[in-house]
């Protein structure tokens, strides 16, 4: 194995094993996609299909939050462009 320190993600890891320690967590769940595009799904604490319902749930959020804001401008401008109309 190499030096983790060394991986892209170090940082990342290192702060999220923080925030595991911080807020101590009994379920946790991790989705990696790999090169070839398969996924790796890892859990600790034996979550059952809501909680991983759940954390499908918020991943899916932030995946719906990404997409509004990529598109906000072109809301705002539809949303303006139809206002110019209904006056």
């Amino acid at each position: 194995m190499s030096d983790i320190r060394e991986s892209p993600y170090a940082n990342w890891l290192e702060d999220m094993c923080a925030a595991v320690f911080e807020h101590k967590p009994v379920q946790i769940g991790i989705c990696a996609i790999n090169p070839d595009g398969t996924v790796l799904t890892a859990y600790y604490g034996e979550p059952n299909h809501a909680d991983k319902a759940q954390i499908a749930h918020h991943i899916y959020s932030d995946a719906m939050m990404d997409i509004v804001m990529a598109n906000a401008a072109d809301v705002v401008e539809a949303a303006e462009e139809e206002g110019e109309d209904d006056g």
